[in-house]
């Protein structure tokens, strides 16, 4: 069987398989539950062969991921995607979120969740800030500012994104048939067409075709999220 090689990613092989078939079924399923048009995880052998045991299927699930996470024209070019700090860098480019090359990728990947859980945050009406804050372990307020801010200090300390942050996001995304208002509406922030590098308008006939070589953004930030939960589940505090 292969390896994973890229370096962050090494970990997955650790990894349960109810865990791993979330990122595999990502990867290989739309949100209609139908096979994805481009998806090549279902043609490998040691996909094929352990379809109940992914652990031992690892490289070629992390494989498929970075291919989704690289441009198609260089993927042709170099034979296979790019790597997982680029992929976490995209995003973070894509959600506005300050990062530079030097952070590693546990520090990108918090980055990550931290946006979406303020995302969730900003957008929650009364009720749902009422159940976040119970979730969270905050009082209530009707100071929305203080809830937030009370929020985003408990969720993001070292045990609770462990115990309680990742879990929640998790529980929020475990039915993909039934995907949750604040994941579809910031995947529509993560997949917005960049016109700032070079995207061309929709009037150029050239356009459409860029765009399909882009990197999937609404599967890479979806499977960042599964890979930080499973990163975490993994790591000693």
């Amino acid at each position: 069987m292969k390896k994973v090689t890229d370096p962050d990613l090494c970990f997955l092989e650790n990894s349960k398989h109810r865990d791993l078939k979330l990122l595999a079924d990502l990867l290989v399923y739309d949100d209609d539950g139908k096979e994805r048009l481009n998806e090549r995880l279902t043609k490998e052998i040691d996909y094929i062969n352990n379809r109940d045991s992914l652990p031992n299927a690892v490289a070629v699930i992390v494989d498929e991921f970075l291919r989704y996470g690289g441009n198609t024209i260089a993927n042709v070019i170099r034979r296979h995607g790019g790597n997982y700090k680029q992929i976490l860098s995209d995003i973070c480019e894509r959600l506005l979120i300050d990062s530079d090359r030097k952070m590693t990728a546990i520090r990108l990947e918090r980055k990550i969740v931290l946006k979406t859980i303020e995302y969730i945050l900003i957008n929650a009406d009364e009720e749902e800030m009422k159940n976040l804050c119970n979730h969270f372990g905050i009082e209530h307020s009707k100071n929305n500012e203080k809830n937030i801010e009370l929020i985003i200090g408990n969720a993001m300390l070292p045990k609770n994104l462990k115990a309680i942050t990742l879990p929640y996001l998790m529980e929020s995304l475990k039915n993909r048939q039934e995907l949750p208002n604040w994941y579809m509406e910031i995947r529509k922030i993560v997949q917005r067409a960049n016109i700032g590098e070079g995207i061309l308008k929709d009037s150029n006939p050239l356009g459409l075709a860029i765009r399909v070589s882009d990197p999937k953004y609404g599967i890479t930030y979806l499977g960042v999220l599964y890979i930080a939960y499973m990163r975490n589940k993994q790591l000693e505090y």
